[in-house]
Order: C-alpha cells, then structure tokens, then sequence
C-alpha cells in the first residue's frame, strides 16, 4: 500500500489526498510550486470556488458589462449607454435620471457621478406635484441636499432661507447670538399648527420654545418668575 505523505508523491505515483482521506492521481489535485521550490498539492474538490460578486450577478442577468472606469453610485452605467436603475432593476437611457457631478474624497477627489432616477424622487416627481420644485444647487450635493429638506419640510428654498438670515443680520433672532459663534446653523422656527415659519433662532431658543409647548403665558410666567428671585 502506498505511504500516506500529505502533498507528497507516493512510490506507486499517487497522491494521498488529506481531504478526500485516500490516494490520487495527480490530476486530482491543482499543482503549485512554492518560492522554496517544493511542490504543493491541493484538491480540487476540497477548494472552495471564489463567489461572485454582485455586479458579476448583474451583468450576467443584464447581458450587458459595466462601463469602464466608471465611478457611478448606486446606479450602475452599462458600456451601451444605458443606466441600470437600482430601484426598478431595469435599464433605462440617460435622460430618465437626474445627473450630479461632485468630488469624494473615496475615489482621490476625482469627478464622481451620481444618477438620481427622477421618478423616485420626490424632488423630480410627477406623480407628486404638490413635491416637486427645482433647485439651483444640482451640482453642489450638500446643498443639494440641504435646498431639498428645505422645501420639503418648511416649504422655503435655501434661497430663501439665505435671505432670512441677512436680514436677522446672521444671528439668532431672539438671543442675537451671531451665527460665527454657532457650530451649526441657525434652525428655522415653524408654527406647529399651521407650519408658517417665524425666523431663524439657535439650537438653545429654538428648544425652548419647543419645551415651553409655543405658549406666551408660560414664556410670560418664566420671565416672572426669573424677575422674583433675581438677586439684582
């Protein structure tokens, strides 16, 4: 009987396989030869195929490769000129999305683009009338982003929300603590109940009117009660 040796050639030419537990000849293995000059062998079957990757997925399904060095998010191009959207899983041409172009520190601050499909958001929609408005900051993302909260949640663009500022002379419009002096912007004060905005006030007025419930009284009664046991 040949000598079980783990990745060394029996007398009789076989191969003792320490996976399989049994002797093999050498086209049952995958043959290296190591920097040292030995020769190591291993199973075929016992070696776990490498998986593929998603976009390897996808491109199979589609019938169509990613166009090269490309460094779009999400929504991937195909080398035909098509937009493979990540929502619908389908293909569709260019114009069907909204492009921005901005640097990511990600990819050594090169140009990347992103494909924003205009019928999923709420910016471009137009099922969603009453939602859809334009921006004047589509090529700056952080901007972009902020002008869309804007209108979205109070109803004003960042235009807007600029002038408010100059006029309140960029500070807070109870306390006048200057914006230069805040770490984060000035928040836009809304009216809960029917959602008009008042002005732009800091982090600390802005809470407090929200823990005073919006009500003049208990802003009265505070201001009272401060007055009485002042020491001044």
């Amino acid at each position: 009987m040949a000598k079980r040796v783990l990745n060394s050639v029996n007398e009789d030419g076989t191969i003792y396989c320490a996976k399989c537990k049994d002797n093999f000849s050498e086209d049952h293995f995958y043959k290296y030869i190591r920097s040292t000059g030995k020769v190591q062998y291993n199973c075929r079957n016992g070696r776990q195929k490498k998986k593929k990757s998603k976009l390897t997925l996808l491109q199979e399904s589609l019938g169509v490769k990613r166009k090269k060095d490309s460094k779009a998010l999400f929504h991937i191009p195909m080398e035909d000129g098509r937009i493979y959207c990540g929502d619908c899983k389908q293909l569709f041409q260019e114009d069907h999305f909204h492009i921005v172009k901005y640097e990511n520190r990600k990819y050594n601050n090169s140009n990347v683009i992103q494909y924003i499909f205009k019928s999923h958001d709420i910016r471009f929609s137009e099922l969603n009338p009453d939602r859809l408005y334009k921006s004047n900051y589509k090529n700056s993302p952080r901007d972009y982003k902020r002008d869309a909260m804007l209108q979205r949640e109070y109803g004003i663009t960042l235009d807007e929300y600029f002038e408010m500022l100059e006029k309140q002379n960029y500070s807070c419009d109870i306390c006048n603590i200057s914006q230069k002096d805040l770490k984060k912007p000035l928040f836009v004060d809304h009216c809960h109940k029917t959602g008009k905005v008042r002005g732009l006030l800091c982090n600390n007025c802005n809470w407090t009117l929200g823990l005073m419930k919006d009500n003049p009284e208990y802003l009265n009664n505070a201001i009272l009660y401060l007055k009485k046991n002042s020491n001044e």
